[in-house]
């Protein structure tokens, strides 16, 4: 489909197959995986219920960390559309 519409497939996901990975690589696109399922800023008493309830890595960040900002942004421009 993204081929179709001539779009990069972008998944931004808290896990994936590592085949899954590969394939959207294969066609041009990006999977990034984060070890946290993340919430909006200030919903840490929701996150704490999911965390306690699913027993799953949760996090209400202020921000997204700089690294990982800046690993999506090598992919991005290293792929120009």
């Amino acid at each position: 489909m993204c081929a179709h519409l001539g779009l990069r497939p972008l998944f931004i996901v808290r896990t994936a197959p590592k085949s899954y990975i590969e394939l959207t690589r294969q066609q041009g696109g990006f999977t990034m995986v984060f070890r946290y399922q993340l919430y909006p800023f200030g919903q840490h008493e929701f996150a704490r219920r999911v965390r306690e309830t699913l027993t799953i890595p949760v996090d209400c960040p202020s921000r997204i960390a700089d690294g990982t900002v800046q690993r999506f942004l090598k992919w991005h421009l290293s792929h120009p559309g």
